[in-house]
């Protein structure tokens, strides 16, 4: 079961969302991160970065964000 996250803020329910983008060199980017539907309070959690190789793709996971 997953927990609930709230808004530091305003207290209400926070949503998960997950942003993909794409930068010349080839690393795709992903930020995981809660946004709350109330007061639009945005907290980064996660970002994955994944760049492709000669045999495949490089991932790199950076946690907690601040």
């Amino acid at each position: 079961m997953q927990e609930r996250i709230y808004c530091p803020k305003c207290k209400a329910p926070m949503e998960l969302i997950i942003e993909k983008v794409s930068s010349a060199d080839g690393t795709i980017r992903y930020v995981y991160a809660y946004k709350c539907k109330a007061c639009g309070t945005r907290i980064d959690d996660a970002i994955l970065l994944m760049k492709k190789s000669e045999g495949g793709y490089e991932a790199r996971a950076v946690e907690h964000v601040s």
